[in-house]
């Protein structure tokens, strides 16, 4: 027969092991969500700064803000379809979940990106003019009306490889 020593001590082993588990899982759900990651720099310019990276749409706008096109839009040469895959390369890169859409837009066929942000869920972003359309923007709804869904650069380059081909555009064509 157990004395009760040792039935408590392999209770508190039980619970030992489920608080082990429970750690572990928290630990696991915590860095799939990857609400925050924590870049401390260092140098003369930001001295005692401190960055804070999130997966929100402040964190997509930052990602943005330094991006700019070497050219502007041309239709049929380097358009809003190049762009979204380009951007959308860019994006994915630096670990965000995002979906090239094709759909009427200001009544014109038109490409742009739906990236996954934590606070808003589905947050567009125009890829012509890198704009990160907020859901009080009017604009929003009109961004979510879209025909066709690609969640990959290749599911874009399977449907019409040319549409989606921005290395043969200039300036990254030989």
């Amino acid at each position: 027969m157990e004395t009760p020593e040792k039935k408590g001590e392999k209770r508190m082993g039980k619970f030992g092991k489920w608080q082990v588990l429970s750690l572990a899982l928290a630990v696991c759900l915590g860095f799939s969500i990857g609400f925050n990651v924590y870049q401390h720099f260092s140098g003369s310019d930001s001295e005692n700064a401190q960055f804070v990276f999130t997966w929100d749409v402040a964190g997509l706008e930052h990602t943005l803000k330094n991006f700019t096109w070497m050219r502007s839009s041309e239709t049929g040469v380097f358009d809003c379809s190049e762009m979204s895959a380009y951007l959308w390369q860019y994006l994915t890169n630096r670990g965000w979940k995002c979906a090239l859409v094709l759909g009427y837009y200001h009544q014109r066929y038109h490409a742009w990106l739906l990236v996954d942000t934590v606070d808003e869920f589905i947050t567009p972003v125009e890829s012509t003019t890198l704009r990160v359309i907020r859901r009080n923007d009017t604009d929003y709804e009109g961004y979510l009306q879209f025909k066709k869904f690609f969640p990959t650069l290749q599911d874009a380059l399977d449907w019409n490889r040319e549409d989606f081909d921005y290395w043969n555009s200039y300036p990254y064509s030989p």
